[in-house]
């Protein structure tokens, strides 16, 4: 009796255990993932080249000793700039629709001799940001320079366009005077 009862105790332990998982499944965790961050691509900023036109260029700016850039957006400061390149003459700036355009100014500053240049070379819009590419052109080995120094400038005017941001890339050139 001995082995019916274990017999029975193990049976009623078993359906007991049954109907506990049944009514109580066993829950198993999910496994963890990990997030997986996806870096959105990056944007293609679209540039768009924005044309300009050169008013004046030159080798001697006496007034401006420093290299610096301006953005001119009156007639009475393009005429106090132009003063600045023009000390020994009495030329006029040219009138300018202010409206439309707005004249950008770069002074190279004091160079050593002749041979050095300074140029607007590009303008690029993004959506808020005009970017001039300003280069600065320096004689190269075997050019013949003089001995005397200078300050080249140059005006350009350019459409007007409202951005937030006004930047320049300076690009250094060297002319190949090997020959």
């Amino acid at each position: 009796m001995n082995t019916q009862h274990k017999i029975l105790g193990f049976s009623a332990g078993a359906a007991l255990f049954i109907t506990f998982l049944y009514l109580y499944p066993i829950q198993t965790q999910a496994p963890v993932q990990k997030a997986i961050t996806v870096a959105p691509e990056p944007q293609k900023v679209e540039e768009k080249e924005i044309s300009f036109t050169v008013l004046e260029q030159g080798e001697l700016a006496p007034g401006a000793k420093n290299r610096k850039n301006y953005a001119i957006y009156t007639q009475e400061e393009l005429d106090s700039f132009w003063k600045l390149s023009h000390v020994s003459d009495t030329s006029k700036a040219p009138q300018i629709d202010f409206t439309k355009k707005y004249v950008l100014v770069v002074f190279a500053g004091t160079q050593p001799s002749t041979g050095y240049e300074i140029r607007v070379t590009k303008v690029k819009d993004t959506e808020a940001t005009r970017t001039i590419e300003v280069a600065m052109i320096v004689p190269g080995a075997g050019c013949k320079t003089k001995e005397e120094k200078t300050s080249p400038y140059q005006f350009v005017a350019v459409p007007y366009e409202v951005v937030s941001q006004l930047s320049h890339t300076d690009v250094t050139k060297t002319t190949d005077c090997k020959k």
